[in-house]
């Protein structure tokens, strides 16, 4: 059997690149392992803002170094290679003889005895032959006319492959499915760990083992941490304001308190509503920092028949609850007209 065909520096390339792309599914428990250990050494302090930095740092550090510099020096290689011999890309006819593979070009011609070979592949894209010395050669399969010709002289080539060298693959059990590592999912219980886990499980429930229940096993690891982060994302929040804005409330509080007893001395009455303090004082902060994202994000202001009560709605954003913040005046305020609920 034999066939004719031209290989071009494209076709290198996209053969290239589907083979990183399958190394870097193969060594993805190594890549895990260095991403987490990337996390752990400069996740510090601890902070959602910080851990997600090192992720993408890391994830752009693991891409460069498994994937991108690889192929940028194979780039370098294939330049080389192709300038010093340019059978590569000329037009050659591989014919499967009983000894080996027979190559032949209008520069160069060749036999390969089947003994050199250390196996042969199939993908959607190209069958390629690797080589003992670690070289490969490799067909695209849009040269065959039909999908039934491709895979009739992969098949031949691969038996003559297999067939002097007694190997264990011509077993049938040989090629028995690995069963899934669903006990790594264990790992998914710990935060980021998991995380990483979890991708690695997904990828390899997709592409290698196609187990649903594995995919599903590493989504739940990644669901974990993202609410593991979630919720401490959420108390770091207010941790935040539950110290350093409820001491600067208070200290508004205590401001706008002097400010609102002052434009009484001067206007004879108490103002009607906070922005009443601008027109007399420009500097008079109204704003309270736990509402920045609200619509409404000045303190809680309501002139009343004896006084006149000022309070923030505190960190869940709704008056008159238990988390309200007032005034804490060192001074005595019976003469004022504050009122404070107790």
């Amino acid at each position: 059997m034999e066939i004719e065909f031209r290989t071009s520096r494209e076709d290198y390339v996209k053969y290239y690149k589907a083979q990183l792309a399958g190394n870097f599914l193969k060594k993805s428990p190594l890549i895990a392992a260095l991403l987490v250990f990337w996390i752990v050494a400069f996740s510090h302090p601890f902070s959602l803002l910080t851990t997600g930095k090192v992720i993408i740092a890391g994830a752009i550090f693991i891409s460069v170094l498994f994937y991108f510099l690889p192929l940028y020096i194979h780039d370098r290689k294939l330049n080389q290679l192709l300038t010093s011999d340019a059978g590569y890309t000329e037009l050659r006819k591989w014919t499967i003889l009983d000894e080996g593979l027979q190559s032949e070009g209008a520069s160069t011609s060749s036999l390969r005895k089947w003994e050199a070979f250390a196996g042969a592949k199939i993908n959607q894209q190209y069958i390629s032959f690797i080589l003992k010395d670690k070289r490969f050669l490799m067909i695209p399969r849009s040269t065959f006319a039909t999908e039934a010709d491709a895979i009739n002289f992969y098949g031949l080539a691969e038996t003559n492959i297999v067939k002097p060298r007694g190997n264990s693959a011509s077993n049938p059990a040989h090629y028995k499915k690995d069963k899934p590592p669903y006990l790594l999912g264990l790992l998914g219980l710990i935060p980021i760990i998991g995380g990483v886990v979890g991708v690695v499980l997904v990828l390899h429930g997709i592409f290698k083992y196609k187990d649903k229940w594995l995919v599903f096993i590493g989504a739940a690891g990644i669901c974990l941490t993202v609410a593991v982060y979630v919720f401490l994302g959420y108390a770091d929040k207010i941790n935040f304001f539950g110290g350093a804005f409820i001491n600067s409330n208070k200290n508004s509080l205590n401001s706008l308190v002097k400010e609102i007893e002052f434009y009484k001395i001067q206007n004879g009455k108490y103002p009607d509503n906070l922005q009443q303090l601008n027109l007399s004082n420009q500097f008079v902060n109204l704003h309270d920092p736990l509402l920045a994202d609200s619509k409404k994000d000045t303190f809680n202001y309501q002139l009343k028949s004896k006084g006149y009560t000022i309070f923030s709605s505190g960190i869940d954003k709704i008056p008159n609850t238990k988390d309200d913040i007032y005034p804490t005046l060192s001074i005595d305020t019976a003469k004022m007209g504050l009122i404070i609920k107790r």
